[in-house]
């Protein structure tokens, strides 16, 4: 690791994707008229739909996911940060991306078709991040995609023409509104953790507390929708900028750092430990909050145990292939160039 790695950050991603493994058990067991709720809905719900829907509140899935957008968007402009802009930077950042993300993705993919016996025209576009069928979280890895290109024109347009991100998040808010897509509604939270960067004062702990009610409650207080989700992404901003401002122990602690290390392939193989679980033991609908626990434990330990050895023998190795596609073409170009044949 990095001296310069925040492991705090680390942390919370992993804290963010046990909160999806565990929210989706929720939905899961309780079924999805809970997770649909809002506050103004509390009075005609029963006592179980209604217990659920606080599971949803305080363990969100929805509202992590859209934590991993901000944070991919900070630490990727980190990444860029004092880059010289060329087409060798392009062709080493696409490399490292793909190489970050496919590899877990191919090795999930191919384990859920085989299980649930999937085509192998839906296992190649899990894998591929082309469709979401079998896998539901690669809608998020393909909005990821999308993010990542953005941050970096965005970092290309600050540091070539002075491109204010600013802009970039009128411009993206705008377009969120003229045009909800999944593939496009999130991108104002890309923008938003690439001015992290540059608004380090303004993270204080009163905007800590804020940013959880807003990222915890939006969905709850004023219902699903753009401005939910645009408030979610307000939240975030302020919790991934104060924990990259001020870190936290807790965050950085053994238990949270070992799910910060796991944290991709256990978002991408949750699924595959529900779906197994379920072949022997029927808990879809029953709306029981010992079996949602339950549930919760068994997919979370079997999950965590598949993701160690994703994270050894797929996931760190595809990074390093990654490092070396980089260097090899690097060293081409360099070979090809006056300076170094002479």
């Amino acid at each position: 690791m990095s001296q310069n790695r925040n492991a705090s950050l680390d942390g919370l991603r992993g804290l963010a994707a046990l909160c999806v493994a565990i929210g989706h058990c929720a939905t899961n067991v309780g079924g999805m008229s809970p997770y649909l709720l809002s506050v103004h809905d509390l009075t005609t719900a029963s006592w179980r739909d209604t217990g659920f829907r606080l599971i949803h509140v305080f363990i969100n899935a929805d509202a992590a996911v859209v934590l991993f957008f901000v944070l991919s968007g900070y630490v990727l402009t980190l990444s860029l940060a004092n880059a010289q802009f060329r087409f060798a930077s392009l062709s080493a950042y696409v490399i490292r991306r793909a190489f970050r993300l496919l590899p877990a993705a191919i090795v999930s993919a191919v384990l859920i078709g085989v299980v649930i016996n999937a085509s192998w025209t839906d296992i190649l576009g899990a894998a591929f991040l082309l469709d979401y069928k079998i896998n539901g979280p690669i809608w998020s890895l393909q909005v990821e995609v999308i993010g990542s290109a953005l941050v970096f024109l965005l970092a290309v347009l600050t540091a070539q023409w002075r491109w204010s991100p600013l802009a970039a998040l009128a411009v993206t808010v705008s377009a969120a509104c003229y045009y909800p897509h999944y593939l496009v509604l999130f991108l104002p939270a890309f923008v938003l953790g690439a001015l992290i960067r540059d608004t380090r004062p303004l993270f204080r702990g009163s905007l800590l507390v804020a940013g959880l009610l807003a990222l915890l409650l939006a969905d709850y207080v004023i219902g699903r929708g753009l401005a939910a989700r645009l408030t979610q992404m307000i939240g975030a901003f302020f919790i991934v900028g104060y924990v990259a401002t001020h870190s936290a122990r807790v965050l950085s602690s053994s238990p949270v750092k070992f799910l910060g290390d796991i944290s991709y392939p256990f978002y991408l193989m949750h699924i595959l430990s529900i779906i197994l679980i379920e072949r022997f033991i029927t808990l879809a609908g029953t709306k029981s909050f010992t079996a949602w626990l339950g549930l919760s434990i068994a997919v979370v330990v079997l999950t965590a145990l598949m993701s160690m050895i994703i994270r050894r023998f797929v996931e760190i190795p595809g990074i390093r292939m990654g490092s070396r596609s980089i260097s090899l073409a690097s060293l081409r170009l360099n070979s090809s160039s006056p300076e170094f044949r002479q």
